[in-house]
Parts: C-alpha cells; structure tokens; sequence
C-alpha cells in the first residue's frame, strides 16, 4: 500500500508491514529497463553475510555492492547502513520479485532469538556456543531462490569452492 508520500510499505499475508521501499524509479539503459530502488529492510539485513555463505552462487562482490544473477532477475544490491540501494531487471515482476527473493519481508530476530533460547534449554552445555554462532549470524537472511536452481547449484557445490560453483552455473546458465 502507498502513503501520501509515495513510498511503499509491503506487506505479508497478514497484512504486516515488512519495510519500505522510499522509491523505486524505472530507467531504460542500453535498451534495457532497469529499475533502481532504495529499501528500507524490517530488522538489520547482514547483505554480505546472506549473499556469500554459500546460498547462492552467482553473486559477485564489489566492494560494498553484490552483483548477480536468480532466475531472469539480474540484481545489483549495495548495503548503505539501514538501506539497501538496489538496481534489477527483470523479464516480469517488480520489486516485490526482489523483497522476495532476499527475504526482505521477513524480521527473523524475533525467531531467531526464540529459537536461540529453545537451543539453549535442549543443549545447556553448548550454550556458549550456540550464543556466539547466533550473534555471528544475526541478520542473515534465508534466499528465496526458484527451486530448480537452488538443486543444481547444490549438486554443482558438492566438493568445489562457492567461486568454482558460481562460473559452473554462469555456464550452464548462457546454454539457456
């Protein structure tokens, strides 16, 4: 739903909001529609941890920004501190492909602490370490990846390096 100063709040089934998304402009480059957005994410989003942790493996680091590929949805994703600039095409869908796809209508703190607190009462003894392996990945987000792809990268990833997978699945991807 938009406000009167444009800028969107998606919302989940619920009809919770997720975020916002202050403004998403469409731009045609090359012949190509690109639309830059810049979006505000529910709780902290730890992009870099997300995107290289071994979900997927056709995004790129460039220094603060990842550039990479799901599906037909080309993305271009910078982390600004508590926004996120990005930049997509698409061949159908729009913004709300992107929020799905990075999990940006998710706030997992509330889960992930409630799940740290269960872990802590069935293995007390490792609770230290449950604790730290919590914090290292607080703001990770689970992808929303098409199915098909997330297979083959798994299959491709068995005993190889993330680097090794991403150039196995941009081949197998220019075949299409």
């Amino acid at each position: 739903s938009k406000n009167s100063t444009g800028t969107i709040r998606p919302r989940t089934p619920t009809g919770k909001p997720v975020g916002t998304v202050a403004f998403c402009t469409p731009v045609n480059m090359a012949g190509l529609d690109v639309t830059h957005g810049v979006v505000r994410p529910p709780a902290s989003y730890a992009l870099g941890a997300t995107l290289s942790c071994g979900q997927t493996f056709r995004f790129r680091q460039l220094s603060n920004a990842f550039e990479g590929v799901c599906g037909d949805l080309a993305i271009r994703v910078e982390d600004r501190n508590e926004t996120l600039d990005i930049s997509f095409i698409a061949t159908h869908g729009g913004i709300e492909r992107v929020l799905e796809f990075l999990d940006l209508e998710h706030d997992i703190i509330d889960s992930a602490d409630e799940s740290l607190e269960f872990l802590c009462r069935r293995f007390p003894l490792r609770a230290g370490l449950l604790h730290d392996v919590f914090l290292y990945s607080r703001g990770t987000h689970l992808l929303r990846q098409p199915i098909l792809e997330t297979v083959v990268g798994y299959l491709l990833s068995v005993q190889s390096t993330v680097s090794l997978t991403g150039r196995r699945l941009d081949a197998i991807a220019r075949l299409f």
